[in-house]
Formats: C-alpha cells, structure tokens, sequence
C-alpha cells in the first residue's frame, strides 16, 4: 500500500453520522513529560488531548494556528539567535562576494534573475508569516 493510499484510507469501523469520515487511531510517540504538557493545554481549552494534537496539526498544515496557540513560547534560547546571526553574517558575506563575482563576469542579467526569485520568495514568507 502506498503512503499516498494509507493517508487517504478510510474506515468504516465506529461510523458515526455527524463525521464525513471516521476517525482511525493512529500512533505518535510522546515521552510522559511530553504528553503531560499536552494534556495540561488540553484541560486549560477544555478538549482532550488527542484534540489539542489534531487541531494543532490541522492548523499548522493551513498555515495557522489555534486561537490559544502561545508562538512566544517558540521563541530560540539566546545562544541558538546568536549563532543564527553568525550564520546570517557568513552567508551576507558569501552572497556579496558572489555577487560581485558574478557582475565582473558580465552577468549581471543572471544575477538580476537570482535576485528577483529571491525578492518573490521573500514576498511569499512575509504574506504567509503573517496569516497565522
């Protein structure tokens, strides 16, 4: 069976009328500590904590999350932004040098075409950063 059959698979096993397709348990692994985080969301929204996993999941895929969703609580340990800054520095600097590469070389329509990808692709994270 492909991946593609198994995701779209569905059950006729405890059909219930309300739903256009029943439910099929599924197995993701969660340490204790983390299904005990889980749970506790769950208690605070007042679903379970299968509902917290399968709202957050359904949401994430949409490019959303849910209402009581904390994105603060992503926010990177100090050391993680700083060597992402580091990074960032480095590849500045690498984009640069091969920039000016590419302009002593003449081609500088193929590094406009690189550049305006880039300015598309940007375009398309902000518009989709700030939809959720």
């Amino acid at each position: 069976m492909s991946n593609e059959e198994k995701f779209s698979r569905k059950s006729t096993k405890n059909s219930d009328s309300s739903r256009a397709e029943a439910r099929i348990p599924r197995t993701i692994r969660f340490s204790d500590s983390e299904w005990e985080e889980i749970g506790k969301l769950g208690i605070e929204q007042g679903i379970s904590s299968a509902d917290v996993v399968r709202q957050t999941m359904i949401a994430m895929k949409n490019g959303k999350f849910p209402a009581w969703f904390d994105a603060a609580s992503l926010a990177l340990p100090p050391a993680i932004q700083t060597q992402i800054e580091k990074m960032y520095r480095g590849m500045y600097i690498l984009a640069t040098l091969k920039r000016d590469e590419m302009f002593r070389e003449g081609r500088r329509k193929e590094m406009d075409a690189v550049s305006a990808e880039a300015r598309k692709t940007q375009e398309v994270i902000v518009k989709n950063s700030s939809k959720s």
